[in-house]
This record gives C-alpha cells, sequence and structure tokens, in this order.
C-alpha cells in the first residue's frame, strides 16, 4: 500500500500492483456511542475545548464539526503540541491531554491532568495520571 492521503473527513491508502491502484482502502472516524452527548455536556460546564492532532486538517475540521468542536489544528507536530500546551498554561487555563502515542508524552507531563488508555504504548501510559482500561472506553 502507498500513496497515503486524506480528504473529505476521511484518510485512504491505495493498494498498487506495479504502478497502477487497484483498491483504494479508506478510513473513516467512528465515535464511541454516547461520544456527541459527553462533547455537549463539557460544553454546558464551560470548558474549552480543542483537539489538536497530527492527522491531516481536513479529517480533523470535519471531526471538530460533527463533534462540535470549534477551536481544532491538524497537522500539528509534538512540538506544536508542546508549545499549545504552554501557551495555554501561560493564560492561566488548566489542561486535561488525552494521549494515544509516544509523540503525546512530552505535552502529557506538562498537562495537569493526563489520560491515556491502558493500551497505549507504555511511555504514554507512565505519563499519564490515569489510565483507562479499553473495556471502559467501548
Amino acid at each position: 500500500m502507498e500513496n497515503f492521503k486524506s480528504g473529505k473527513g476521511h484518510s485512504s491508502a491505495f493498494l498498487k500492483i506495479g504502478p497502477r491502484p487497484v483498491v483504494e482502502i479508506q478510513f473513516i472516524d467512528q465515535f464511541r456511542e454516547g461520544t456527541e452527548e459527553y462533547i455537549k455536556r463539557l460544553h454546558e460546564l464551560g470548558l474549552r475545548l480543542v483537539i489538536l492532532s497530527g492527522d491531516s486538517k481536513t479529517v480533523v475540521a470535519q471531526t471538530a464539526k460533527d463533534l462540535g468542536i470549534k477551536e481544532w489544528y491538524g497537522e500539528v507536530n509534538p512540538k506544536e503540541t508542546l508549545q499549545m500546551i504552554r501557551d495555554i498554561f501561560a493564560l492561566g487555563g488548566g489542561t486535561v491531554m488525552i494521549g494515544d502515542r509516544l509523540n503525546d508524552a512530552a505535552a502529557m507531563s506538562l498537562a495537569d491532568i493526563a489520560l491515556a488508555s491502558a493500551s497505549t504504548m507504555d511511555v504514554t501510559r507512565v505519563t499519564a495520571d490515569i489510565a483507562i482500561p479499553v473495556a471502559l472506553l467501548i
């Protein structure tokens, strides 16, 4: 597979035989049941919700729209995420960082509260204040 691309709120990979693409596989984010309601409750509590993601801007924009989150940043690298967390602190805001990969560990270590799935990489799980068993996320 090669020529990974993203657009229209999804990512695609193409399987090629020689130079000719034969199959396109699309990856579309699906939210767990109740996610939209949880996001709505967080908004009602007056919390500022921000999506920082390394995914393409198109995919992040669609995810944010689907969840009703107005502030989002796509194609963000780990260094930029770290700086954004620092900027939020400078404004006097508290942070909860949810991470699932090694590149999230530095930003998670700065956050007031860091969350990770118990099935994530060891360094992310160790950095997190709370590791949530996968069964509770499904």
